[in-house]
């Protein structure tokens, strides 16, 4: 510890709690479950009607509270409220007391990482661990003088502006990419509404199937290859390793020598070949890039691309489009877990352009995903300078 004076939580921030018996009759609109809090994001971006819904909640917030997650609070859960309305009851309410500390340093407080290990660490319960603000109002933190704290929010203001602004051009170039191949595709004019089942196909493209431009689908060995305890140069790509169309390598495990060979022994994956999921989510898929060495996990297979008809690179972003998602769901079988069946997988529908159509525009996009790449690295480097002043509060 330091030798700077320090306050409790509790001395700055109180838990709010106002209640209702009649949402409806007390104009409350709009609620909120944990379900509608994004983690790591202070901006509550979605919510429920009351008048539709009818939940049986009755905690009330005011716009300008903090709404925290209590339960499971290793999810980092937390909003600042936009508008009045009602919660879940694992949800704590909160505001700002006192003139100790600025009211505006209240949300960086929370979210600072010194926080939510507290938040855990306080927290009881096996499935569903809950902390209470009881436990939360302990968690000290550094006195600022008031310059010091008008600081802080200056930069930190600066900076969470420029984060909205990062990651608006980032959500533009996701979307971008879907309208450039939906209107590469499609008979669209100002008047249509999109419908992905029966949109008109352009003249010259060839509406029809996976089957017809796959080589192989390759299954996984229905297990997944044993992790080594030291990281190796084999990567075991699992279904919560492929996000937005491409490897997430935040959770990697890896494998060793001869696991990756018994795993890869049907076909080892080359670049080009995409990695699709059958289950837990079903239809998730990426382009394997170059240099890797990849086994599959369980619950994927692997499509081998036939190059003479299509580029990888073109398969690969057509099926992460929202209107191919909407070809994928129609095989998808199963309530309680969804997923698709091996055979099903040729019959999802395909729009094909010829090879020079396919070529001009995977080159637009590549060109595309530089600028898309800087953005997100900018984001993160952003966010880095971010979370490394708020733990200095």
């Amino acid at each position: 510890m330091t030798d700077k004076q320090t306050i409790k939580f509790g001395d700055i921030c109180r838990e709010v709690k106002l209640t209702t018996k009649d949402p409806i009759a007390d104009g409350y609109e709009r609620y909120i479950g944990l379900e509608h809090l994004d983690s790591d994001s202070l901006k509550i971006s979605r919510w429920g009607i009351t008048a539709e819904d009818n939940p049986a909640f009755t905690r009330v917030f005011k716009k300008g509270h903090v709404l925290f997650g209590k339960r499971r609070p290793y999810l980092k859960k937390a909003a600042i409220a936009e508008f009045d309305g009602v919660c879940s009851g694992d949800i704590i309410v909160l505001e700002s007391k006192g003139n100790v500390v600025n009211k505006s340093l209240l949300p960086f407080i929370i979210t600072s990482e010194s926080f939510w290990d507290w938040a855990i660490r306080t927290s009881s319960g096996s499935l569903s661990p809950r902390t209470k603000f009881k436990a939360l109002s302990e968690f000290k933190i550094n006195e600022l003088d008031s310059a010091t704290q008008t600081l802080f929010i200056k930069i930190l203001s600066l900076i969470s502006h420029i984060t909205v602004q990062r990651s608006n051009v980032i959500s533009f170039l996701n979307d971008f990419f879907e309208i450039l191949i939906r209107n590469e595709l499609f008979e669209l004019n100002d008047s249509t509404i999109f419908n992905a089942n029966s949109s008109i196909v352009k003249t010259g493209l060839v509406d029809t199937n996976l089957g017809n431009v796959l080589l192989d689908i390759v299954d996984c060995e229905h297990k997944t290859a044993p992790y080594s305890l030291d990281e190796t140069e084999f990567l075991v790509i699992r279904t919560n390793n492929i996000k937005n169309g491409k490897i997430d390598f935040d959770d990697i495990k890896t494998t060793d020598n001869d696991s990756f060979r018994e795993w890869t022994k049907r076909k080892i994956p080359e670049p080009g070949d995409i990695i699709f999921t059958r289950e837990a989510p079903a239809g998730e898929s990426c382009l394997i890039p170059e240099k890797l060495k990849i086994c599959l996990g369980q619950r994927t297979v692997l499509l081998i691309p036939n190059k003479e008809k299509i580029l990888p690179e073109f398969l690969s972003r057509y099926l992460n489009t929202r209107f191919c998602s909407h070809y994928i769901k129609k095989y998808i079988v199963g309530t309680t877990v969804e997923r698709i069946n091996i055979g099903d997988i040729p019959r999802i529908r395909l729009i094909l352009p010829d090879m020079n159509r396919q070529r001009k525009l995977v080159d637009l996009i590549n060109r595309l995903e530089l600028v898309l790449e800087v953005s997100q690295s900018s984001l993160k480097s952003i966010s880095n300078i971010r979370q490394d002043l708020i733990e200095r509060i």
